[in-house]
């Protein structure tokens, strides 16, 4: 585990503090999730896009030209239905 010091503005440490005592918990874990958010490292958010990855490279996912096709129809036929005035 690495330390970092960080200088905050006044008025983001009070949020900090704010957000800790609602949430009971520290800046310092508060501070963690949103740079661990930031910087991607979500094992959860990896795990599914790997899933979606594999999906995709056995053939289950839908191709992005078709998927737009029929949103395209989708946003025709609201036309066709409610014609601008």
């Amino acid at each position: 585990m690495t330390f970092v010091k960080l200088e905050l503005p006044d008025a983001v440490a009070n949020a900090l503090r704010r957000m800790a005592a609602e949430q009971d918990t520290t800046i310092e874990a508060i501070a963690t999730a949103v740079i661990q958010e930031a910087v991607g490292d979500d094992p959860a958010l990896r795990a599914l896009a790997e899933a979606g990855e594999a999906e995709i490279a056995a053939g289950l996912g839908v191709p992005h030209e078709e998927v737009m096709a029929g949103l395209r129809g989708w946003a025709a036929d609201l036309r066709a239905r409610n014609p601008s005035p």
